[in-house]
């Protein structure tokens, strides 16, 4: 039976020297998941290296230890969805009870593949003007992206429209996913069957070209959508968009007076909770009339 295995989450990877560039087997290297306290533990190769595969999506620090030299550890590492990061770590020689700690420097860049990529966060999806709450608007946003007609965003399911040409490829060579899972009318693959809304995204990226052959299917675009997931602590999301014709004036080149203006009543909202380590939402209220 085939599987499909679209990528979701993220790789650190990285060689682990000493002060003269020598390589370190054996050394214990640790990634700790800032949000859920999740560890992760490996040992360096004969060569030096160490991998973490499947990591979600999250912010996360680095540990690397080995008796005989100080403690290393790299604080304030950000991944995000498909993002592959290196680090070349220098253990310097000491007691491994004290301890050398790396903040503040470059952001890491992406050198084990050429994947062309545009990344759209919560905070864009949430904070940037869109018509309906849809954030398949902010695909219209990227380089080489041209909407097949009028504006991207606009209806649900198989009337929705974000019908969208990336590089010049046809609308419907363009693939969709939520969480790994495909989300398209498999008719046209033009459309969203399930919108999420912005509240519940952390982030979604759009591969334009060279991405990797898990991404197979489409000579278009992938839009890998990623929705929040549970943490150490409880919470949750409470929200309320309100557009009514109460606040809005008269439509000033029809003359109209405040008695005349046409009829709007949008109110979209939503109440939901994230257990601890869960990536479901439990919706208690979702309504738009």
């Amino acid at each position: 039976m085939p599987l499909n295995a679209q990528e979701i989450t993220g790789t650190i990877s990285g060689t682990v020297t000493d002060s003269s560039e020598a390589i370190i087997p054996d050394a214990t290297v640790t990634v700790t998941n800032l949000s859920t306290r999740a560890e992760r533990n490996t040992t360096t190769t004969s060569a030096g290296v160490f991998f973490f595969t499947s990591l979600p999506i999250g912010d996360y620090t680095l540990r690397v230890s080995k008796e005989g030299f100080k403690q290393y550890q790299r604080t304030s590492i950000h991944l995000d969805v498909n993002q592959k990061l290196s680090f070349d770590v220098t253990l310097q020689v000491g007691a491994t009870t004290q301890q050398v700690t790396v903040t503040g420097e470059t952001a890491a860049v992406e050198t084990s593949t050429g994947m062309v990529s545009n990344l759209v966060g919560s905070e864009q999806t949430q904070a940037l003007p869109l018509n309906g709450r849809a954030f398949n608007q902010l695909v219209d946003l990227v380089p080489g992206v041209a909407p097949d007609s009028g504006q991207v965003g606009g209806g649900v399911g198989l009337f929705s429209d974000t019908a969208v040409s990336v590089n010049g490829n046809q609308s419907n060579s363009n693939t969709f996913l939520v969480d790994g899972v495909y989300n398209e009318d498999n008719g046209s693959n033009a459309n969203l069957l399930v919108t999420p809304s912005v509240d519940s995204l952390a982030e979604f990226n759009i591969l334009r070209n060279n991405y990797s052959a898990e991404f197979g299917g489409g000579t278009g675009a992938i839009v890998n959508v990623i929705t929040k997931s549970g943490t150490q602590t409880f919470h949750g999301d409470l929200f309320e968009f309100l557009r009514n014709d109460a606040l809005d004036y008269a439509n000033f080149f029809e003359n109209a007076t405040d008695s005349q203006k046409s009829k709007l009543r949008l109110n979209i909202s939503l109440m939901k909770r994230r257990p601890r380590f869960s990536r479901i939402s439990d919706v208690s209220k979702c309504g738009a009339t």
